[in-house]
């Protein structure tokens, strides 16, 4: 996927996709375009995670970057002697023996600690330390003497260390030195650095665009030969797609110019190599290159020509192996509890044994949390979602949770409200808990003795019980499995939807590379719904071109025909065509009471033509020709209102949606819920009704924000008839927030017209007001607050909308030449830019979609000339 695409529209810095080379005979007519074009500016959000890493996005942060936190195990590395293992957990290094499963902690404080390496004469741990997403440092531990020591002291991210054979060097990954990952040797000695480092790699650009990875080169997760003068790495140097091969790379400066590969397979970031002891193979996790729906581990030849083996055949991942010093095990981590475990491989034999940790030994004085969750309506236990910092800074969840860092670098976890219990830290605790946008967020702190078991019930008073109004919030943008190191269940989405407090998911199923999660759920003639308690979980369909634009289908039992095989820009693809078109695929698995969208499509605060029309280039065809009816929100953001407004000012009536394009098994992502739908369904809540309230417009988008709009009685979504001379409208708002807002608006045809007053608390509008409509249009209700004031929302500012009402005067349709002429534009440009794509096969492919592209381009001058006589008849603007 995911990303999301994940991820996808949050910002391009963090989920690139890919764009199309112009040709240079077109760039300077779309420079003029894009010239023509107003610029739109806003404040900025929240810090993004990791951000000296200049690429990353929703696949390389989770797959590269230890979690941080985590309450399982990560990273493991055998001691010399094949007694012990070291690993992360709960942000510390801790050592095991696996015999016993008795855990003692060796490195703990105010960062997260993890990705051990231990000097192969057994005296020496080295390690990262994460600050909070702000850098990744390289630190030491003399382990006779518990003395712990800096070895990077730069802004970047530094990860990977591991030693060389005869512990003289050490190898890492960091982001030097222009934000993108490298391979660096450095020798040391009694745990000090001795000369300069040595850059084994070098950025370079790829001869091709990689969809969901940079066109920058990559190199990560380096491990040494046995020879002591070879690297394996993972790099997609000289790769036209994809994360990269397994190389064999000398240790020397530019070594990665001699590079020579040993798996040429789609990696996804996640294969570690790791070469057993006497140099004849490595250890690799493979899902072949998308091929099996979980990662495995194999093996394959270090040296001379042979096949991979495949040594684990499991229902879940196996990721990060590495061989014992005999040879005889493999250490890793699996998900078959849906987070991380540490388990063992016998090779000879393939049993796999997890490693239990029965018992924690700590270095510092510890207490124990009990937690328990309430509603204060009904007294009764409700699952929620916990923001805990403990004294040192850090985040500590229980032992069987899904730690997060959210899109807004929040860590957090979920709990179902039941006592659950939490080791931490002794000494001041502070908690926010939080359930969704329906429910004021309650924080505390409170001061723990060592060795204390405190009990605490946090009480969640209700703000609006939207449900009692018929409004029942969803997305259309959750990914259940689309990558990742964690592995869900169903059960675990339920619960955090519920904490969340959103009733209603809505997950399309989408290709990840030349893998398809997530299949077992689809039926034909079954759209695939589940249900849980209160909480429904349907199933859809996503389309991923690299050009048009990502599309979701929902409410259809067709299966969109595209989905097989991969689409463009991927490894493993057949082909390199622009065909099939978003439009072909939309209407092969047209229904007439689906939901289609584009999802994901825009982002930030600047009109999407401003930035090559975004990730939903095709949007305007289809908007046009009428194979869309919906555009998706996946973060805060004013820029996606542009082609919107342009659209409904000319009577086109596409939806806005909510969907945070999550992707559930990363564990850095978006907030489920995070952005979401909220639906008017009257006669209760099922899949059927959420979509086809949906589809209607019947709903608001919000990141928190609650708002609801009557325009002359009548409802969003719904349509307000005057007489051809005009009349009054009158407007009741009404608006509710879990955080301050900054203003409340009314917008009419496109054009603010109205601002309402906040309470003092500024989280609360009650009014009505008046409004004079002369012509044919729509109304609007917004709210918006500012980034300083958006915790514990996972978004860049609290941001509420509702979908219009609709207008008619007389019997003249909306019509807006201006909002027509923005259209054609649109559509100028994406036949540039699809005119320069690299991969066409003939000229007949591009005359298929230059037809789509002049159907949708005399639509609009249809509309546009409508305007024209509309204007003449009509005596004056609509206006308060």
């Amino acid at each position: 996927m995911p990303p999301v695409c994940a991820s996808c529209a949050a910002a391009s810095s963090r989920a690139p996709h890919p764009q199309p080379r112009l040709r240079p005979a077109n760039v300077a007519v779309l420079l003029t375009l894009l010239g023509a074009l107003p610029l739109h500016t806003a404040a900025q959000g929240a810090r993004r995670p990791y951000a000296p890493a200049r690429y990353g996005g929703n696949y390389m942060h989770n797959y590269h970057i230890p979690p941080a936190p985590s309450a399982t195990p990560w990273s493991p590395e055998w001691s010399p002697d094949g007694r012990e293992i070291a690993f992360s957990m709960m942000g510390s290094i801790w050592i095991v023996d696996p015999a016993t499963g008795h855990a003692r902690e060796v490195v703990s404080g105010p960062k997260y600690y993890a990705s051990p390496a231990w000097s192969p004469d057994g005296r020496w741990i080295a390690y990262t330390a994460d600050d909070a997403g702000r850098s990744v440092q390289l630190e030491i531990l003399d382990l006779a003497s518990g003395t712990r020591t800096p070895l990077t002291t730069d802004p970047q991210v530094a990860l990977d260390p591991r030693w060389s054979p005869d512990g003289s060097r050490l190898a890492w990954t960091a982001s030097r030195p222009t934000g993108y990952f490298n391979v660096f040797v450095r020798a040391i000695a009694n745990g000090t650095w001795q000369g300069d480092d040595v850059q084994v790699t070098a950025d370079g650009s790829g001869k091709a665009d990689r969809p969901y990875f940079t066109t920058q080169d990559m190199h990560l997760t380096p491990s040494w030969a046995p020879d002591g003068q070879h690297l394996l790495l993972v790099s997609n140097r000289g790769v036209a797609l994809g994360s990269g091969h397994v190389w064999r790379v000398p240790a020397r400066a530019n070594g990665a110019a001699d590079a020579q590969p040993l798996l040429q397979e789609q990696t996804f970031y996640q294969a570690r190599p790791h070469a057993h002891p006497d140099g004849s193979t490595f250890v690799y996790a493979s899902a072949q290159g998308g091929r099996h729906p979980w990662l495995d581990l194999w093996t394959a030849p270090l040296g001379t020509p042979g096949e991979p083996r495949r040594l684990t055949r499991l229902p879940h991942d196996a990721i990060h192996p590495r061989w014992s010093p005999d040879g005889s095990r493999i250490a890793f981590i699996d998900n078959a509890t849906g987070t991380s475990r540490l388990s063992i491989l016998t090779v000879a034999t393939g049993a796999v044994v997890p490693v239990a940790i029965r018992q924690r030994t700590w270095q510092r004085p510890m207490a124990t949390l009990h937690l328990r969750v309430v509603d204060q309506a009904t007294a009764r236990e409700t699952p929620a979602r916990v923001h805990l910092t403990a004294t040192d800074g850090k985040l500590y969840t229980p032992d069987d949770a899904y730690a997060r860092l959210s899109w807004a670098n929040d860590r957090v976890f979920h709990v179902d409200g039941r006592t659950t219990t939490i080791h931490l830290p002794a000494g001041p605790v502070t908690l926010d808990v939080v359930k969704g946008f329906e429910y004021a967020p309650t924080h505390l702190t409170v001061t723990l003795a060592a060795g204390e078991q405190r009990p605490i019930t946090v009480s969640l008073a209700p703000l609006a019980d939207m449900a009692r109004r018929h409004w029942y919030g969803g997305s259309t943008g959750v990914h259940m499995h689309e990558g990742g190191n964690l592995k869900y269940a169903q059960q675990a989405l339920f619960l955090h939807a519920a904490a969340e407090g959103q009733p209603f998911l809505a997950n399309p199923i989408a290709h990840n590379d030349t893998q398809l999660r997530d299949t077992e759920f689809w039926r034909p003639g079954n759209v695939g719904v589940r249900r849980q308690g209160r909480t429904i979980l349907a199933f859809g369909q996503e389309h991923r071109p690299g050009f048009h634009g990502h599309i979701a289908t929902f409410g259809t039992a067709q299966r969109l025909p595209s989905l097989y095989p991969v689409t463009v820009g991927y490894e493993g693809n057949p082909g390199t065509s622009l065909l099939p078109s978003n439009t072909d695929v939309l209407r092969s698995g047209h229904h007439p009471k689906g939901l289609t969208a584009y999802v994901h499509a825009f982002a930030g605060e600047d009109d999407p033509m401003r930035a090559g029309l975004g990730l939903g280039k095709a949007f305007m065809i289809d908007a046009a020709l009428g194979t869309v009816n919906a555009l998706e929100w996946a973060t805060a953001n004013r820029g996606s209102f542009i082609p919107w407004y342009a659209l409904l000012n000319n009577g086109f009536r596409v939806a806005a949606l909510g969907g945070e394009d999550t992707i559930a098994n990363l564990y850095i992502m978006r907030l489920i819920g995070a952005v979401r739908t909220y639906v008017y369904c009257p006669a209760g809540l099922s899949a059927d009704t959420w979509f086809d309230g949906a589809r209607r417009g019947r709903s608001f988008v919000t990141t928190g924000p609650l708002v609801d709009l009557t325009v002359n009685g009548r409802r969003v979504g719904d349509d307000v008839r005057l007489p051809a001379t005009g009349g009054t409208l009158t407007l009741r708002a009404w608006v509710r927030s879990v955080t301050r807002l900054q203003r409340v608006f009314v917008v009419m045809n496109g054009v603010e017209v109205a601002e309402l007053p906040l309470d003092s608390t500024r989280t609360r509008v009650d009014t009505t007001i008046t409004l004079r409509a002369t012509r044919s249009g729509w109304v609007h209700l917004r709210a918006e607050g500012s980034a300083a004031d958006r915790f514990p929302l996972d978004a860049l500012y609290a941001q509420a909308f509702t979908n219009p009402t609709w207008v008619t005067v007389g019997t003249m349709p909306p019509r807006d030449s201006a909002s027509a002429a923005y259209a054609l534009k649109w559509l100028d440009m994406y036949q540039l830019m699809a005119d320069a794509w690299p991969g066409w096969d003939n000229a007949n492919e591009k005359q298929h979609l230059w037809s789509q592209v002049d159907q949708a381009r005399e639509i609009f001058r249809r509309v546009q000339r409508d305007a024209a006589v509309t204007a003449a008849s009509s005596p004056s603007p609509s206006s308060p």
